[in-house]
């Protein structure tokens, strides 16, 4: 079992103040338990996940949990530029020598 897959097995999302939250898989109802992000809450059986977006700090630790880049680094990743030989300077556009 991968990192991924452990995490997976060990946490679950739950909804909780607008957002959803990674709590332990083994959380039952009228348990109080702590998410990745460290807040206490109280687990509601009956509560089901709808269209809430993931807490940023729970997000957050799985990603340094895995050590998966966060999404500031992801990004900086994708927005750098593209490797590419430099071009001879006396090269014009598009033609050749």
């Amino acid at each position: 079992m991968d990192g991924a897959e452990a995490l997976s097995a060990a946490f679950r999302y739950y909804p909780h103040n607008g957002e959803r939250h990674a709590i332990p898989k083994r959380a039952v109802g009228g348990q109080v338990t702590t998410t990745l992000c460290e807040v206490e809450l109280t687990v509601d059986a009956d509560r089901k996940l709808g269209t809430e977006r993931t807490c940023a700090r729970c997000e957050s630790a799985w990603r340094s949990i895995l050590g998966i880049p966060q999404q500031s680094q992801r990004q900086a990743l994708l927005d750098a530029p593209a490797y590419s030989p430099e071009m001879p300077a006396d090269a014009s556009a598009g033609g050749r020598r």
